[in-house]
């Protein structure tokens, strides 16, 4: 028997939380006007903007309720992508090296990574003849390769389409918004140790990706963290620990302005709903409370 498993009276009380898209009631328009949040006021006017963005289904917002219908939180989220590096930028990255090495052959004057491998390929002192032809044959290679693909990015339509090894089909969660006005109440009603947002992330935002993948194809889920705190970053370490995003070294994405100066993070879909059978699995570990 699981002694931290989430008990039956946690669950009824789960259940009195509703999440409703934000135009499915007209009452939300002055619900919201209630919303506020301390740590950026910017992020509560977002959520008075968002109406017609939901009307548009651009992106899609929902807030949560308690039973007596107070807004605690808001969530939003639209598709979008994810890709690995595409070989354009590999092949261009490649030519660039091909032809810094020939300039240092040629000159005798280059960066340092391209001067010692010409040193290393010395014959007592004198670069063999074979070796200058190699690099020179590597050069002219390398340029024809990146002429024939300017020819083809040179179309107008082309120029806008973003070569990649990889797509990747992703939900973005674009708001992720706690009411600082029932902070307090949270803490006196929840019946555990865990944050308002770690519960409304695996409680409603993990099961509507979960949804939306028995729909369509949906591979990872992501985010742009604005973390105002760059020493202690202690937003990402709440997506991190708590909500089990990372930063995403090895995938990209396209970042809107809004999102400049922001940290990207991801998890795998497949990866969400593990964590989600844990979350509640061990609902009852005790643990410090902090984060969102």
């Amino acid at each position: 028997m699981n002694e931290y498993k989430i008990t039956q009276e946690q669950k009824d009380f789960l259940k009195t939380l509703t999440c409703q898209r934000l135009t499915d009631s007209l009452e939300n328009q002055e619900l919201i006007r209630t919303f506020h949040n301390d740590i950026n006021g910017g992020l509560a006017r977002n959520l008075y903007q968002g109406w017609q963005q939901d009307e548009q289904g651009a992106v899609v917002y929902y807030l949560i309720k308690d039973k007596q219908g107070r807004a605690l939180f808001y969530f939003s989220v639209r598709s979008g992508s994810l890709h690995t590096p595409g070989k354009t930028q590999r092949a261009r990255n490649l030519f660039l090296r091909a032809k810094r090495l020939r300039k240092a052959m040629r000159t005798g004057d280059g960066p340092k990574w391209a001067l010692e491998e010409l040193e290393r390929h010395k014959v007592d002192g004198v670069l063999p003849q074979e070796v200058c032809d190699q690099i020179e044959s590597r050069y002219m290679w390398y340029k024809e390769l990146m002429n024939t693909m300017e020819d083809y990015m040179s179309d107008d339509i082309q120029k806008k389409v973003i070569s990649a090894d990889r797509c990747y089909a992703g939900v973005e969660l674009v708001h992720f918004v706690k009411n600082t006005t029932y902070e307090d109440l949270w803490y006196d009603t929840c019946m555990c140790n865990h944050t308002l947002g770690e519960v409304v992330f695996w409680e409603f935002v993990a099961q509507k990706v979960i949804d939306m993948n028995k729909l369509v194809g949906c591979e990872y889920i992501y985010l742009f963290a604005a973390d105002m705190d760059e020493e202690e970053r202690a937003l990402i370490r709440f997506y991190h620990d708590k909500l089990k995003f990372h930063v995403a070294e090895d995938l990209g994405t396209v970042r809107p302005r809004y999102d400049d100066g922001c940290i990207f993070m991801c998890q795998r879909v497949e990866d969400m709903k593990k964590s989600k059978r844990a979350f509640f699995r061990d609902y009852n570990k005790p643990k410090a409370i902090a984060g969102v």
